[in-house]
């Protein structure tokens, strides 16, 4: 139990951290699209004079976007979600699933002490990061706590 404890006591600044995808503030709604489609992406920093902006997501397309017929040359300012919650080096594991849980987002961009943008934290780097620091634990899960089966498996 205490091993579990100190996963979350971690700092960030070791964690294998998303490279950040950054568009400038200026980028057309288009544009934006077409970059994360190429890297294969589902949000990106948004920037204004190299500090975080905001954020963009695939959430943002399909709730918002799609819906509302949003026309390609739209500045990606109006889009994003201005002012998100970043991270630092001294932010721990712990600190950064509650801020993603109790604020409903799966992505934290990571910057130093000047604001400068380092990185993005991403549930899924989260996940993966527990997942390969405690196999046994996340393998020997049952995915409801005390379950157990009634039939055998197989054929």
């Amino acid at each position: 139990m205490a091993r579990k404890i100190s996963a979350l006591n971690e700092k960030l600044d070791h964690l294998d951290l998303l490279a950040p995808v950054i568009v400038d503030e200026d980028a057309t709604y288009k544009e934006v699209l077409d970059v994360m489609r190429k890297l294969q992406r589902g949000s990106v920093i948004v920037c204004s004079k190299k500090k975080v902006a905001g954020m963009f997501t695939e959430r943002d397309v399909l709730n918002r976007c799609v819906l509302e017929q949003i026309p390609p040359a739209t500045p990606i300012h109006r889009l994003m979600t201005p002012d998100p919650i970043t991270i630092s080096a001294d932010t721990t594991l712990g600190d950064a699933i509650e801020l993603m849980h109790t604020k409903g987002v799966r992505n934290l961009p990571f910057v130093d002490a000047k604001g400068n943008i380092k990185g993005l934290l991403t549930v899924g780097r989260v996940i993966r990061y527990l997942a390969d620091h405690y196999p046994a634990e996340v393998v020997n899960l049952p995915p409801v706590l005390h379950q157990t089966t009634q039939e055998s498996e197989g054929a």
